[in-house]
């Protein structure tokens, strides 16, 4: 950038003039007077000029002469003006940065007196598919092998359809002489109505006649549809899949003959993820209340449980009740995988349960204790005022302000603000009882 301001005072001071050429390099002050030119200083950069101009002006300034202390005055407020437009050009080409969501560490709360009952149960998908050809047939393909990923419409196995098209002709053919028949029908339905008209005929044999047109276009319209149906059951030798998720099983193979019905794929729908546990009688009582699954294989790993359904009888053998619990942010959970669920009741006096969280997850800038409590969907911070009940070394017994289940930020709370988004690192949570 290069720029000049330039004050011309010849008016006012016999030709007296100051000045200031501004380059890339720096900044010279110059004052001229009838013609001679008494260079004054060259700054070498912006980031000095200020403190350099200041200790130069406080020296010369005691030994000038009037009309050059108004001079340099005036030096001094052009050099402010030009730092201010180069300060202004540099500020604008610098890049804004976007700021990239912190990394932070976080763990899920569980009561500290844990829970009422603990139950050992399944991940299951909510909807899970036994899918199976409409037709019977042979099994000559199959695309696709348990635990593969599957999209809405690909196609998963292949009957021989040699035997369906071969049925598909034969209704077709059923069909051109069905319109044959038809087709003389009609004529001669036309035809004896000419002739009733003028009386050739009798009224008797031309109802003779419609009935017969009638009766063949009632068939013809039968062997169309039969002939429809023959060519879906074409299309039915194809078995696709009729939503996106995952093969669970195959019980079906190639070679094998398999009847209209039969079991050949489970596929598990992709999306939300539920624990499937049974419930001895007496403990459906405390299903609905607040529950915590936890992944065996990965203690670390827990999602807040919700009862979605409860059986309404008991199993016959086991005497047990199956609850299906939702897992919330579990879309992700493994199939399959053993998980147990923690039940927590009211303590038997409907007192609320304290929580042990680590000292490093308080927070307290001079209006009250409090949390950071990380939102499941759109990972973001929302402060929560909490009671803290007995306070550690290490950990602190909040008695008031937390759920069971809720993820909260572990470290670095002076650090964030409210409604700031977050990374969680990877790698089990700690929690705490």
């Amino acid at each position: 950038m290069a720029g000049k301001v330039y004050f011309d005072l010849r008016e006012q001071l016999d030709q007296y003039s100051v000045g200031f050429p501004a380059t890339k390099s720096g900044i010279e002050i110059k004052i001229h007077r009838r013609g001679y030119l008494f260079p004054l200083r060259i700054v070498k950069s912006i980031e000095e000029s200020s403190m350099y101009m200041t200790k130069i002006l406080l020296k010369k300034f005691a030994g000038l002469s009037h009309r050059y202390r108004i001079l340099l005055l005036i030096g001094a407020l052009g050099f402010i003006v030009c730092g201010a437009v180069l300060g202004n050009g540099r500020e604008k080409q610098m890049p804004v940065e976007s700021a990239s969501p912190r990394l932070v560490r976080s763990f899920t709360v569980i009561s500290a007196q844990g829970g009422v009952a603990e139950y050992t149960g399944v991940i299951h998908a909510r909807t899970e598919s036994d899918l199976g050809f409409r037709v019977s047939g042979k099994i000559i393909e199959k695309l696709v092998k348990a635990g593969d990923h599957v999209k809405r419409g690909q196609t998963l196995m292949r009957l021989d359809p040699t035997d369906l098209q071969l049925a598909v002709n034969a209704a077709r053919a059923n069909e051109e002489a069905a319109r044959a028949q038809n087709n003389r029908a009609v004529s001669d339905e036309r035809r004896q109505r000419a002739l009733v008209t003028i009386e050739a005929v009798s009224v008797q044999q031309y109802d003779h006649a419609k009935s017969a047109a009638d009766a063949t276009t009632a068939q013809l319209n039968s062997a169309i549809a039969y002939s429809r149906q023959m060519e879906n059951q074409v299309g039915y030798a194809v078995l696709r899949a009729d939503a996106d998720g995952v093969i669970m099983e195959r019980p079906a193979d190639v070679g094998q003959v398999v009847s209209a019905g039969n079991v050949v794929i489970r596929l598990a729908h992709d999306g939300a993820r539920e624990a499937v546990v049974n419930l001895p009688e007496g403990n459906t009582k405390i299903a609905k209340t607040v529950a915590i699954a936890r992944l065996y294989a990965d203690s670390g790993q827990t999602f807040p449980a919700k009862l979605r359904e409860l059986s309404a009888m008991a199993d016959p053998l086991t005497r047990t009740y199956q609850a299906r619990y939702s897992l919330g942010g579990g879309e992700n959970a493994p199939l399959g995988a053993t998980v147990t669920v923690h039940l927590y009741g009211d303590n038997g006096n409907g007192a609320a349960q304290p929580y042990e969280i680590p000292v490093g997850a308080l927070y307290d800038d001079g209006t009250g204790t409090s949390v950071w409590v990380i939102d499941p969907d759109t990972l973001s911070l929302s402060r929560r005022f909490v009671q803290v009940a007995k306070l550690g070394s290490e950990t602190a017994l909040v008695s008031k302000g937390l759920k069971p289940g809720e993820r909260i930020l572990a470290l670095g709370t002076h650090l964030v603000k409210e409604g700031e988004r977050v990374n969680i690192l990877p790698g089990p949570e700690k929690e705490h009882r």
